[in-house]
C-alpha cells in the first residue's frame, strides 16, 4: 500500500462503511474540512479512493474506496483496527 499513511487510517476507517460526505467525515473525525480535503486529495491521487457524485445531492460529492475490494477492505479493516488499538 504505497503512499499511504498513519494520518490517512482514521479517514480510510471512517469509510469502510461505504461513501461519506468530506463534511461528514471532518465532522466524524472532529478536523477541519481543509484537512480531510487534503488528505482525501492525496488518497485520490494514490487510487485509494474515488469521489462520486452523491445521488441524495447533487452538490456533493461521496468519497469511496477504490481499489480494494470486499476481501482485501475486509483485511485493511482489521490491520487498521490493530494499529489503532495499539497505539491506545
Amino acid at each position: 500500500m504505497d503512499g499511504l499513511r498513519p494520518l490517512h487510517a482514521p479517514l480510510l476507517i471512517w469509510l469502510l462503511g461505504g461513501g461519506r460526505r468530506a463534511a461528514d467525515l471532518a465532522d466524524g473525525l472532529r478536523v477541519s474540512r481543509q484537512a480531510v480535503a487534503q488528505v482525501v486529495v492525496t488518497l485520490e491521487a494514490g487510487g485509494y479512493v474515488e469521489r462520486l457524485p452523491d445521488p441524495a445531492d447533487r452538490r456533493a460529492k461521496l468519497i469511496w474506496e477504490a481499489r480494494l475490494g470486499a476481501r482485501r477492505l475486509a483485511e485493511l479493516r482489521r490491520t487498521l483496527t490493530v494499529l489503532l488499538d495499539q497505539r491506545s
